[in-house]
Formats: C-alpha cells, sequence, structure tokens
C-alpha cells in the first residue's frame, strides 16, 4: 500500500510538472531555452524516481506473490484443519483479489504516468526544435547582414576610387578645355586665311570660266564641223557598201545560207565552221577568199578621205557548250575570219572582230530553226 501511495505522489508530481512546462514564459527566446532546459533536467529526475518507485513495487509485489505460495502450501499440509483453513483460504482469497485490483491499478497509473511522460517529453522535444530553428534563424539572419556589411564596404571602396578618377578626368577636362580654346583661336586665324584664299580662288574661277566658255564655243563649232564630215563620210561609203553587197552577191551566186539584212552580210555559221569548231573548214575558206577579193576590189575604189571598216561579228545560238562558253565560240570564229582576210591581203587596221554569243538571237524562238538561224558570222562595212 505506501508503494501504490508512492507511486500515485509521483504520477501528481509528474502532472504539476508538466502544467508548469506547458505555461508561457514572457521572457527572450534564451531564457526560454534555458528554462526549457532546466525543466528537462527535473522531469528526467522525477521520471528516474517513478521508475524507481516501479521496481520498489514490483519487488513487493513479488513478495506478496512469495506469501501467496506459502500460504498455498499451508492449505495443502493443513488438510486435517481444512475448515479453519478455507475460512482462512477465504480471507486470503479476498486479500488476493485486493492485491490484484491494486496491482492493475498500479499498472493503469503507472501507465498513464508513462502517457503524460511522453506527452511532456515531446512537448519539450517541440520547443527545443523551434528553438533551434529560431536559432538557426538569427544566424542566416547574420550571416546576412556580414554580407551586406561586406558589400556596403566594398561598394564604398569602389565609389572612393571611382571619384579619384573623376577628378583626374576632370583635371583633364580642364586642360583638355584650354588646349581647345588655343586651338578654336588657331582655326579662326586659317578660316579667315582660307576665306581670303577662297575670294582670290573664286575670282580666278570666273576667268576660267570665261575662258571655257569661249573653248566650249569653239569646241562646238568643231563637233559641228566633225558631225558634217562623218556624215558626208557616211553617205560616201554606202555607195562603195551597195557596190561591195552587189559584186558579192554575183560573186558568192544564189546560197541558202549566205544572205543581206540591211546593211549586214550574213553567213550562217555552217557555212564556215564544224559545229562547235572555231577552225575554218575549206567549203568556208573558199567563201572568204571570195568576199575578200571583192572587197579588195571595192576598197580600192573607196576615196582615203571616207574613212571605213569591215566589222565582223560572231554569234551562236544558247544551247550550252562542253569545256567552254558561247561567248568564246563566237569571238573565236570571227578572229579566225579576220585572219584569213588579213592572210587574202586586207589591211589589219581595216579589220575588226568582235564576239557577241548567243545575246543577239534573230529568232527569239526554242527550236532548231531558230538555233540554226541564230549561229551566224555577220559583215558590215561601216565607218569608223
Amino acid at each position: 500500500m505506501r508503494a501504490i501511495v508512492l507511486i500515485l505522489g509521483l504520477a501528481v508530481a509528474g502532472a504539476a510538472a508538466a502544467q508548469e512546462s506547458a505555461a508561457p514564459d514572457p521572457a527572450g527566446a534564451g531564457d526560454e531555452f534555458r528554462d526549457t532546459q532546466a525543466l528537462i533536467e527535473r522531469m528526467q529526475a522525477r521520471i528516474n524516481a517513478i521508475n524507481t518507485a516501479s521496481s520498489t513495487r514490483d519487488n513487493e509485489i513479488e513478495y506478496l506473490n512469495e506469501q501467496i505460495a506459502k500460504a498455498i502450501q499451508l492449505i495443502a499440509s493443513g488438510r486435517e484443519d481444512n475448515q479453519n483453513l478455507v475460512q482462512t483460504n477465504v480471507d486470503i482469497e479476498d486479500e488476493l483479489r485486493a492485491l490484484s485490483e491494486a496491482r492493475e491499478n498500479l499498472t493503469a497509473r503507472l501507465t498513464e504516468a508513462k502517457e503524460d511522460r511522453e506527452t511532456v517529453v515531446a512537448d519539450l522535444n517541440s520547443k527545443v526544435a523551434a528553438l533551434s530553428d529560431l536559432l538557426d534563424l538569427e544566424q542566416k539572419n547574420t550571416a546576412e547582414l556580414d554580407g551586406r556589411v561586406a558589400r556596403l564596404t566594398e561598394d564604398l571602396v569602389a565609389s572612393r576610387a571611382e571619384e579619384e578618377v573623376l577628378e583626374r578626368e576632370l583635371v583633364l577636362s580642364r586642360e583638355t578645355l584650354a588646349s581647345a580654346m588655343d586651338l578654336a583661336q588657331e582655326r579662326q586665324e586659317t578660316i579667315e586665311s582660307l576665306t581670303r584664299g577662297a575670294r582670290e580662288l573664286r575670282d580666278a574661277l570666273d576667268e576660267a570660266r570665261s575662258r571655257v566658255s569661249d573653248q566650249t564655243a569653239e569646241l562646238a563649232l568643231l563637233r559641228k564641223d566633225l558631225d558634217t564630215a562623218v556624215a558626208e563620210s557616211a553617205r560616201g561609203l554606202s555607195r562603195y557598201r551597195s557596190e561591195f553587197f552587189g559584186r558579192l552577191r554575183d560573186a558568192l551566186g544564189d546560197h541558202p545560207d549566205i544572205r543581206t539584212v540591211g546593211d549586214r552580210f550574213i553567213f550562217q555559221s555552217e557555212v564556215l565552221f564544224e559545229s562547235g569548231s572555231a577552225d575554218l573548214d575549206s567549203t568556208g575558206g573558199q567563201a572568204l577568199d571570195k568576199l575578200a577579193d571583192t572587197l579588195m576590189q571595192v576598197t580600192n575604189t573607196i576615196p582615203a578621205d571616207v574613212r571605213w571598216i569591215l566589222r565582223v561579228d560572231g554569234h551562236t545560238d544558247r544551247v550550252p557548250l562542253r569545256g567552254g562558253s558561247n561567248w568564246e565560240l563566237s569571238t573565236a570564229r570571227s578572229v579566225s575570219v579576220v585572219k584569213h582576210l588579213i592572210d587574202r591581203g586586207l589591211p589589219p587596221n581595216k579589220l575588226a572582230a568582235t564576239g557577241f554569243g548567243e545575246y543577239r538571237p534573230l529568232d527569239s524562238r526554242e527550236d532548231e530553226i531558230a538555233y540554226r538561224r541564230n549561229r551566224r558570222i555577220e559583215f558590215m562595212l561601216t565607218s569608223r
């Protein structure tokens, strides 16, 4: 029974301690942490006391069990005094039931005390965790403040350095301004000098314009005389061109691939060259020989003051060549013709070879008849 009273007193003390730990503390976080730590120590001492009381209770229960065993032995050995022992047994059983109920009550109280202890410990652990979080937050805030102080210190140092640079630049700018003012003064004097020179140049330019006007008028007269001479030469050459074309038609006969178009005499390329070649074949050479003989006869009658030239123009179709271009082929063919005419006695200064490739077609259609018409050599007797 003393053990039961002791355990109940410890349970009441534990509950009072739990209530004390749950009461709010107005002090700061640091004082709260220290009070909580002290409360934990006190509760641990009480828990140890409860454990000790529990051990004492177990000893007493063991002692009662031993007494019960002895009573049972007495009942077994004293059957002759059965009547008295039955009553004693009834009394013992009643006491045993009372002891059993007391033990159950103690067990329930002990279980409740353990639950209260666990509740108190859990609450204390929660408070300790909260205090730890608060401490971590304070440490983090302190670190951030230290970082801000460091950055502000760096900014201050940089600002001072920038201020020094600006002061040096200000001094340099003042020196530059003074130099610029001196330079401006020099430029003003130079401008005044250039202005005087410009007036002198303007006077000279007016005089030169007067001379140019006179020369322009003279040049216009010379150009008029030249145009008149060229026109007269062209009119004179026109007569010889007609004579040349007439004699050439008579010499070559009625050939379908040789014809006159306006002021040009046209040979189809097939008359002079094989396909894709710039070398004259034998038939083409004979036709050019007749052309050279006719031109020699006509040009011998042209007066020396009539300026003339025979232009040989090469033309191709638009079909691409392998290993070359149509422009190169047309130029090479006109050069071959000119060289042959020079070999026949025509003066080189009266001949010109040009190549137009595929870019001056007579027929713009896309068929073999048009391609054949466009492959040609044109001869034009013209003034230079």
